[in-house]
C-alpha cells in the first residue's frame, strides 16, 4: 500500500482535513488551491476511498478520512521529528501561541526569550485574548497552542494545567485610608467603590464567593474595564478596589506603583492556566519543542513520553 501512496499527498490530506477548508489548507502549503484539489483526488484515487463529502461549498470528512488522519498525525509528526534528530538540524519556523493577556505579559514572554537563546530560528506569533477565542483558533488550526484560564474548552482539545495565578482584591494606599482599617466582613466591603472587568462583575463576585461565601454583596461599581492593565490603572488612580493577579500587583510595585491587598481568608482565590492544544493535529518540531519546554519550565516536571 505504501508504495502506491507519495508521502506530500498525505501531508496536504492532514491540512485539509484540519482546516476542512481548501483556501486555507492551499494558503498553509503555499499551493494553489486547484493543486491541493488534485493532491487529494490522486489520494483518493490510489487508496480507492473517497475521503470528503462536497456539500454547499464545505468540506466533511468520511470515515475513512478519519482513520486516515488519526494514523497521519501521529506517524508524520513522528517522522518529521525522527528526520530532525537524525540530521542534526535545530528547530526553526513559526510557532503560534495563544495566551491570556497578564500571563502573556509577565510569565510567558519571559520564558519565550529563554528558549529563543537556546533556538534563535524559532520565530514566535502570539495571539493575545480569551479561553473562548484560543478555543476556536486551536480548532481552527490558527494556533499550535494555547494557554487557556477556566473555561470548558471543546472536547476535542487536551487541557493539562500548568500554572496557578492568584486573583488578589487590591486598592490604592490612599483611597484605602478614607475607609479606616480593614474588616473581613460584608459590611465594609459594600462601603467601598470598585472597578470591574464587565457588567456581570463575575471576578470581583468569585473572589467574595470564595473569601466570604457571599456573591450577592452589593457592590458599588464607578467603572468596567476590559482588560488587567486597565483595572490597574483606574485602582492606581484612586477609582476604587479591583481584582488582578499577584503578578501584577508585584510588577506594577516593581515600577513604584504600590497597591494594598485584602487578605480575605485563609486559601487565595486560584485561577488555573491550562497548556492547551489539538492532540489530533501535527505540529512542527518547533511548536513540539516549545510547548515542552515551556511545559516544564511552568510545572517544573519533564513531560512523560508518549505512550505508543
Amino acid at each position: 500500500m505504501l508504495e502506491r501512496l507519495n508521502l506530500n499527498q498525505l501531508r496536504v490530506f492532514a491540512v485539509v482535513y484540519r482546516h476542512r477548508n481548501m483556501t486555507r489548507a492551499a494558503k498553509e502549503l503555499y499551493l494553489t488551491q486547484s493543486g491541493v484539489s488534485q493532491h487529494i483526488r490522486a489520494l483518493e484515487e490510489a487508496l480507492g476511498q473517497k475521503l470528503f463529502d462536497r456539500h454547499h461549498q464545505q468540506i466533511i470528512p468520511t470515515a475513512a478520512a478519519q482513520g486516515l488522519y488519526d494514523g497521519c498525525a501521529r506517524g508524520m509528526g513522528e517522522l518529521e521529528q525522527a528526520l530532525f534528530r537524525i540530521s542534526g538540524q535545530k528547530p526553526s519556523g513559526i510557532v503560534r501561541i495563544g495566551c491570556p493577556p497578564e500571563f502573556g505579559y509577565n510569565i510567558l514572554l519571559p520564558l519565550l526569550t529563554k528558549f529563543q537563546e537556546q533556538f534563535e530560528e524559532v520565530v514566535f506569533s502570539t495571539t493575545i485574548g480569551y479561553a473562548k477565542d484560543m478555543n476556536e483558533s486551536l480548532l481552527g488550526g490558527e494556533l499550535d497552542f494555547a494557554f487557556v484560564d477556566d473555561f470548558s474548552m471543546d472536547a476535542r482539545v487536551d487541557c493539562l494545567q500548568v500554572y496557578d495565578e492568584v486573583i488578589e482584591l487590591c486598592i490604592s494606599p490612599t483611597l484605602a485610608k478614607k475607609f479606616g482599617k480593614p474588616k473581613h466582613a460584608a459590611e465594609f466591603y459594600e462601603k467601598l467603590p470598585y472597578v470591574a472587568y464587565f457588567e456581570q462583575e463575575p471576578v470581583l463576585r468569585r473572589w467574595f464567593s470564595h473569601h466570604l461565601n457571599q456573591r450577592d454583596i452589593k457592590l458599588n461599581v464607578r467603572a468596567y474595564m476590559s482588560d488587567c492593565q486597565s483595572v490597574s490603572r483606574m485602582i492606581l488612580s484612586e477609582v476604587g478596589a479591583g481584582v488582578i493577579p499577584h503578578y501584577s500587583m508585584e510588577s506594577w510595585a516593581k515600577q513604584g506603583q504600590h497597591m494594598e491587598r485584602f487578605k480575605g481568608g485563609p486559601t487565595p482565590l486560584i485561577n488555573r492556566i491550562s497548556l492547551a492544544h489539538l492532540p489530533s493535529r501535527t505540529l512542527s518540531m518547533a511548536a513540539t519543542q516549545s510547548m515542552s519546554f515551556l511545559r516544564e519550565q511552568l510545572t517544573g516536571k519533564k513531560p512523560k513520553p508518549t505512550k505508543k
